[in-house]
């Protein structure tokens, strides 16, 4: 509840000599999607159990999203643990689950990685990507 002295303030513009004092950080620009705000309620779930490890839950984040670019900073939300990247590696991470289900997670940092990604027309990616895709036969 706003204090009384500020409950009768309704203004609904900013005057013109305010905006002026204005600092963008983004002018007229757009925000990146809210990758975890505009997913389906149910694989939300499913990647967020609230019982759930890491690796387990960047599995079921690539599993639910093939062949789309998952940022460095989304996977470190969804790991939700220190070392993060660990949990996207073998040895236990995700591409180990991953892996007997035929589905690989390419990253935008390794040369061999990129030159597939490209191949198949991923555009500008960086060491900052990530895609899960099915191995090829």
């Amino acid at each position: 509840m706003l204090p009384s002295s500020l409950s009768k303030i309704k203004k609904k513009k900013i005057k013109k000599e305010g905006k002026k004092e204005i600092f963008w950080l983004i002018k007229d620009g757009s925000l990146p999607k809210n990758f975890i705000l505009h997913m389906d309620s149910e694989i939300r779930e499913d990647i967020l159990p609230p019982n759930g490890g890491g690796a387990r839950r960047l599995a079921n984040l690539f599993r639910h999203f093939q062949g789309e670019i998952i940022t460095r900073n989304l996977v470190e939300c969804i790991a939700s643990q220190k070392d993060y990247m660990k949990r996207l590696r073998g040895n236990g991470g995700a591409r180990d689950i991953l892996t007997p289900e035929g589905l690989s997670i390419l990253w935008g940092g390794n040369i061999e990685d990129k030159r597939i990604l490209e191949d198949l027309n991923y555009k500008n990616i960086s060491s900052d990507h990530f895609v899960c895709l099915k191995k090829q036969s």
